[in-house]
């Protein structure tokens, strides 16, 4: 089996920081324009739900790296 060496973790890091900066770029739109009566504040609940979706995933991964099924 392959374990994850310094890459991977930087992959994993860099993943989530891209997510968390896309999830409050998200948040601050889904703010601005939950008022309004377009489908826009939609697209945002959307984009979040994806940005928390992928955010898990990776974390997910590095729990069971760390705890040792994937090995």
């Amino acid at each position: 089996m392959n374990h994850m060496d310094w890459r991977g973790y930087l992959v994993a890091l860099l993943s989530v920081s891209l997510c968390v900066y896309g999830f409050r770029k998200c948040l601050n739109g889904f703010r601005r324009t939950r008022g309004s009566e377009t489908f826009r504040p939609y697209t945002y609940a959307l984009g979040i739900a994806l940005l928390l979706g992928i955010i898990a995933l990776v974390l997910f991964v590095l729990l069971f790296e760390f705890l040792g099924p994937f090995r």
